[in-house]
């Protein structure tokens, strides 16, 4: 008879990164980056795509299909230009007016973060 011996939450890392690596494409990178834009702009895009189509007739597989590259198409911009405009000018000003702030200027720290469900576990900061 088999007994239940509870739940592990620890953390393991990945057996393998190359699970990891389409993370690593300069696309996927781009569109964090440009993240919170994109969620800050995206119903204006909507908002445009579903316009632009209106009442085209199309069926509901292909609408829905539609909107969702307008609204990429039209949101990506609009995102990009305001992490410009507006993000990255302001996180330069937060790193020269904190500049000890270890987790904001650290890069070790940024090349050892490993993000799980749990949240973000440091790990091997120090070394190298």
């Amino acid at each position: 008879m088999s007994q239940f011996r509870g739940i592990d939450f620890s953390y393991r890392k990945p057996a393998s990164r190359d699970a990891l690596k389409p993370l690593d494409l300069a696309a996927v990178r781009f569109y964090g980056r440009i993240s919170y834009s994109f969620y800050l702009f995206h119903p204006i895009g909507l908002a445009l795509a579903s316009r632009t189509i209106g009442a085209a007739g199309l069926s509901p597989s292909i609408a829905v299909a539609t909107i969702f590259l307008l609204t990429l198409i039209y949101t990506t911009p609009m995102a990009w230009l305001s992490w410009r405009a507006v993000e990255k000018p302001f996180m330069r000003l937060g790193r020269s007016k904190y500049p000890n702030d270890v987790i904001a200027n650290d890069s070790r720290l940024h090349d050892h973060m490993s993000i799980t469900g749990a949240g973000v576990i440091y790990s091997d900061v120090g070394e190298g």
